[in-house]
């Protein structure tokens, strides 16, 4: 069974697990060039979604396949895993993997994790065990309900990300397909459990995510954030949060640091379209609040291994401003991810600039001025441009020859 994978740079030394040693794995970002004439049985995407889910896009946010690309792949009669988040979502992608012939597509909602350092996570041991178990011979429907089942016993012995790999969902585009070699697919599920049950496994808790939302820095393990207008959560990764002049914008920043670690979290904002009202910590952190220049400084030294949290409201100013950002960056000695809250103002509009209507009056006779303009001899006329008029009208004139007859029609009846 020929199988390939794609993937972002980060993530290639767990995408080689997956496929595993004689799979085509292509690594890295910017264009992809598909192996010459190549047609494979499986393809895994573990990439990230554009914000406007008509694309995967690399760790730089560079485009690596479109909708209009996925649709032009060689993918006939091949199963597609898609290890990208909002894979379900973005039915535009979806409906290209189907236009392009695939057979079977698997893909999970919302935020999708996986392993990170080499080490497998929930989602992992679910492409991975597809991958053995169409190898066996089995049909997609088959190899999927033992893929899940693997992944359950997976988490009973503390594997992360099984109740992410387990929303996942089958989606096909043909008859289900019975098979004569569910023993073989059985067999290897048993293994599978005994090699768990008497490796002493160690899992690890790092996670990494296909989201476009960075990964972050080393000595992380967590950095989740969530963003209310109002009451209301809201998907800040993909589009412009829409607001007015009546809205507040709260933000939560929940950090999880290995123990020891110090790591510092600063956020910027404009001041002209966005105003400070509260700020609240939980934690060891000290903070540091600028308002005037819209600036906050959290600094949070040998941190514990325990979730600390940043919360941040602000008001939306009334005003002419379109559009404007909060920008938030998370540093160790390690290195920094930083991340973008984009605000759109909802309600303002430019104040319209009236029109003026052509003037026009045909000319009666050669030499007429143009326009030739209808005496204004009522109260309150005013001159022709004058700022208080927004359009003037005028009426033709109409000469007719000296012995001009009126055309006759004669009357249709119904």
């Amino acid at each position: 069974m020929k199988t390939l994978a794609i993937t972002t740079s980060g993530f290639a030394a767990n995408a080689r697990a997956i496929a595993g040693d004689t799979a085509d794995v292509l690594a890295g970002g910017g264009v992809l060039l598909w192996p010459e004439a190549a047609r494979y049985d499986l393809v895994m995407l573990w990439l990230h979604p554009r914000s406007d889910g008509l694309a995967w896009v690399d760790d730089e946010q560079r485009d690596i396949l479109t909708a209009l690309d996925v649709e032009r792949l060689p993918l006939e009669d091949a199963v597609v895993f898609v290890g990208a988040c909002y894979g379900t979502e973005n039915r535009a992608l979806l409906d290209a993997l189907f236009a392009a012939g695939a057979k079977a597509v698997i893909s999970g909602p919302g935020v999708n994790f996986g392993g990170s350092e080499g080490a497998l996570a929930g989602a992992d041991v679910l492409a991975q065990m597809v991958r053995k178990l169409l190898g066996t011979g089995l049909a997609i429907d088959a190899a999927w309900k033992m893929a899940r089942l693997a992944v359950r016993i997976a988490g009973w012995f503390g594997m992360p990300g099984t109740a992410d790999a387990l929303e996942y969902t089958l989606d096909t585009r043909e008859p289900k397909q019975k098979s004569g070699k569910w023993l073989a697919g059985l067999i290897m599920l048993v293994m599978f459990a005994l090699s768990l049950l008497f490796s002493n496994v160690d899992f690890p808790n790092l996670l990494t995510t296909f989201s476009s939302i960075p990964s972050p820095p080393t000595g992380i393990t967590e950095w989740d954030k969530t963003v209310y207008r109002g009451t209301a959560a809201q998907e800040w990764w993909s589009a412009a949060i829409p607001v007015t002049g009546t809205n507040s914008i709260r933000v939560v920043d929940t950090v999880t640091a290995t123990e020891g670690i110090t790591f510092t979290l600063v956020e910027t904002w404009d001041t002209s379209a966005i105003t400070l009202t509260a700020v609240y910590t939980t934690g060891t952190g000290a903070l540091t609040i600028l308002t005037d220049t819209g600036v906050i400084t959290w600094d949070v030294a040998s941190a514990l291994a325990t979730p600390q949290t940043l919360t941040k409201y602000w008001s939306v100013v009334s005003g002419d401003w379109v559009t404007t950002t909060i920008t938030e960056t998370l540093t160790t000695s390690a290195g920094s991810r930083t991340v973008y809250v984009p605000l759109e103002h909802d309600t303002w509009e430019p104040t319209p600039v009236p029109t003026w209507t052509p003037y026009y009056t045909p000319a009666p006779w050669i030499g007429t001025e143009f326009p030739t303009p209808t005496p204004c001899v009522v109260f309150g006329c005013a001159p022709i441009g004058s700022p208080r008029v927004a359009y003037a009208i005028f009426l033709p004139i109409v000469i007719r020859e000296e012995g001009y007859i009126e055309p006759w029609w004669p009357e249709i009846l119904p």
